[in-house]
């Protein structure tokens, strides 16, 4: 099955057909649920051809509020599934993971490209920063770790960084309770304060420093208001990978890759949830269940 055929339906031939597209790159995506599917679904918008693996670790949900050491052993956990599943490249589809895991990560797999989210994401809010403000929303773990105020100072010393933890966005995007009133009053209990911290100078941006909050984008927008650029590390993400990989041959007979769906628990609610994320259905019987505690 090709990504022509899946791009209406991911249906269950998705499931039966985990053999990749043969000659063509194959990526793998991990994050703990499927906020992640945000970064696939923008990595197929770049590039179409590739095969992609994606690794929702639902069982242990959220990551943000384990211990550094925690969510590390997770993250090998499930890179090195995607690994056994021939991938040649390891998205770490997750700000918190790739806050704590990720120079791990990549120690320990020095022959497989290991990418993260935080990076990506400081350097597009860099490039839109006018008056040398960003704000940043993410998990706990992502806000205590600092990473994105570390990232942005590797770029740019003078941009002021000022962030906060939303725990609770990441369960309201896991259940797809992303656009009714209690969506936006959590979304503003949380915001409103990180915007005041600013002294009554709105930010140049914002970024959305956990993959699930991309589902809160216009919530977000409405509050911050237009002069805020929202900033989806996702997508400049997707821009710099489609810059480092090698496009296969475009005239080749059959142009687009696979995408395999895997989840630790809870498949049916992944399929159900995950689709709002990729922007297209997912039905439960495409998603195989792995357990990563084998890994």
């Amino acid at each position: 099955m090709n990504f022509c055929s899946a791009q209406k339906r991911f249906g269950a031939e998705v499931y039966e057909n985990l053999r990749s597209v043969p000659n063509r790159p194959t990526i793998g995506l991990f994050d703990s649920g499927v906020g992640g599917l945000s970064v696939l679904k923008e990595l197929v918008n770049q590039l179409p051809e590739f095969n992609y693996i994606y690794l929702g670790d639902t069982a242990r949900l959220p990551y943000g509020n384990r211990s550094p050491e925690t969510i590390i052993d997770f993250s090998m956990q499930a890179a090195r599934f995607l690994i056994s599943q021939e991938a040649e490249s390891v998205v770490i589809a997750c700000n918190t993971a790739s806050s704590v895991a990720l120079h791990t990560v990549k120690d320990s797999f020095p022959g497989v490209s290991v990418t993260g989210m935080v990076v990506a994401g400081a350097r597009a809010a860099v490039s839109k920063s006018r008056g040398g403000s960003i704000a940043v929303i993410g998990t706990t773990c992502t806000v205590t770790a600092k990473a994105y105020e570390r990232a942005v100072a590797a770029l740019d010393a003078t941009i002021e960084v000022k962030s906060a933890a939303c725990p609770f966005l990441v369960l309201l995007a896991e259940e797809g309770w992303t656009d009714d009133e209690i969506a936006y009053m959590s979304v503003k209990r949380y915001i409103s304060p990180l915007l005041e911290s600013f002294g009554g100078i709105m930010p140049d941006s914002l970024i959305l420093g956990c993959t699930h909050f991309t589902q809160f984008k216009e919530l977000i927008q409405k509050i911050v208001g237009p002069q805020t650029v929202l900033i989806d590390p996702a997508e400049s993400l997707a821009v710099e990978l489609k810059g480092l990989f090698k496009i296969p041959d475009p005239h080749a007979p059959d142009d687009k890759g696979t995408i395999s769906f895997y989840a630790t628990d809870a498949l049916s609610r992944f399929a159900r949830v995950g689709g709002k994320f990729l922007g297209t259905d997912i039905s439960a019987e495409s998603v195989g269940r792995v357990n990563l505690d084998n890994q």
